[in-house]
């Protein structure tokens, strides 16, 4: 069975979400104009979008999530601003961006059957309940559903080398790397390419954010080993951070997996695994979470040495 095509509805909701959480990761905004290029769409289509988004009469008692603001920093008129940038605690969740425990998913799929029965000529609804009941009986594709994901499936298969033009999610620019592919794997944060460079060093690469893939004819070999290799490449390292109550999202968002150990009128101390460069996804942690910290151990000042990187990638170090 072929997985249901997105609708165009589906689609803009899917650029929403990565364009709130790219805002929630840089908290002085971004440009519409870099959001757009991010998202791959023309500026004022995603503007359009994100107006429909902020406006629409049929999400009831909202709170201001997006702010726009000119490039100095004072607000402005929506249509005409130049930066966007969102002061809710947890933006993707207004789109419902959450992972599902299968008993949820399985209620959610019952309520949507429910709603479709009493409206058969909703086609998007009737789309919506086949991808979540494709999702609950396991049989979507093992990959990502995307051009880009479909190449790189194709590729790993056939063992042909790419090259790929990857948009790095917080140090500035569009690198070109030439790599082997080796797996695809689905974590929390969506679908990963693990790939070895012509050299024999391995380098992760989050899908969405490859912007082309390029398949060559050159065929290459996998080296013996590899699979510890990868396994010991994605050995989690187990970190405890001090974090306010309602900002566990933030260290969902960059851990494999959280645990919360101690909790207080104030704050929770919350254990969680992460994989490499394990400092650094310490570091947005701390960065995105105020009053955040790691009591003992090694990763006490990673929040530090990042907001001096991001404070560096927007010009104000």
């Amino acid at each position: 069975m072929t997985a249901p095509k997105q609708t165009r509805a589906a689609e803009s909701f899917v650029r929403l979400s990565k364009v709130l959480n790219l805002l929630h990761a840089h908290p002085r905004g971004l440009s519409i104009q870099y959001l757009a290029d991010e998202v791959g769409v023309p500026e004022q289509r995603l503007r359009e979008e994100i107006l429909d988004f902020y406006t629409a009469d049929t999400l009831g008692v909202r709170p201001d999530t997006i702010v726009f603001i000119s490039a100095d920093g004072r607000e402005e008129d929506p249509a005409q601003a130049d930066v966007v940038r969102v002061v809710s605690d947890r933006p993707s969740a207004e789109l419902g961006v959450e992972l599902l425990s299968p008993q949820r998913w399985l209620e959610v799929y019952e309520t949507a059957s429910r709603v479709a029965q009493m409206q058969p000529d909703d086609a998007d609804l009737a789309a919506a309940v086949e991808i979540i009941r494709l999702r609950i009986l396991g049989e979507l594709p093992r990959r990502p559903e995307s051009d880009t994901g479909r190449a790189i499936s194709e590729a790993i298969s056939d063992r042909r080398v790419v090259t790929l033009e990857y948009s790095r999610a917080w140090k500035p620019g569009v690198v070109t790397a030439t790599v082997h592919p080796l797996r695809l794997v689905e974590t929390t944060r969506g679908w990963e390419l693990d790939a070895m460079y012509p050299d024999g060093d391995l380098r992760t690469f989050i899908v969405d954010r490859i912007r082309h893939v390029e398949l060559s004819d050159e065929k290459f070999t996998v080296p013996k080993g590899i699979g510890a290799r990868l396994a010991e490449q994605r050995q989690v390292t187990t970190v405890d951070i001090v974090v306010p109550h309602g900002y566990r999202w933030a260290v969902d968002r960059y851990a494999e997996g959280t645990d919360v150990v101690l909790t207080d009128d104030g704050e929770e101390q919350i254990r969680a695994e992460f994989l490499p460069p394990v400092a650094e996804r310490v570091g947005l942690v701390l960065v995105t979470a105020p009053d955040s910290f790691v009591p003992a151990g090694d990763y006490q000042d990673a929040g530090r040495d990042v907001a001096r990187i991001l404070l560096a990638h927007h010009g104000l170090d």
